[in-house]
């Protein structure tokens, strides 16, 4: 049920490529994989693409990147943080809390 709503949170707020890839990463590989995992199990994609959309989920902490112990760490292992997606949830609540706060200047910068 936390990864359905993950993934719904993920759609909504990013679809295209990076929904595609995080609903990759959540359905498929729960535990992470690697980068050459998942350009290979997206064909079409570039593996530019696919990094460009791991770097805008790593840029809203929403992408946990891990050394590979399987490896010797030295490949890096890709994961969804689903309490950080969900935690998008109460966005519009810090906004609001900000206003009262703050003031509606400082809220508008949140937004």
């Amino acid at each position: 049920m936390e990864a359905q709503l993950a993934r719904d949170i993920l759609r909504e707020a990013f679809g295209g490529i990076v929904y595609q890839i995080a609903d990759l990463l959540i359905q498929r590989y729960p535990g992470g994989t690697s980068l050459s995992a998942i350009v290979t199990h997206e064909a079409p994609t570039s593996p530019s693409t696919v990094r460009q959309a791991l770097i805008v989920l790593l840029r809203h902490n929403l992408l946990k990147v891990s050394k590979n112990a399987l490896d010797g760490g030295s490949s890096l292992v890709y994961a969804i943080r689903l309490p950080q997606v969900i935690t998008r949830l109460n966005f519009p609540e810090y906004g609001n809390q900000a206003s009262e706060l703050f003031g509606n200047i400082v809220s508008h910068r949140l937004v």
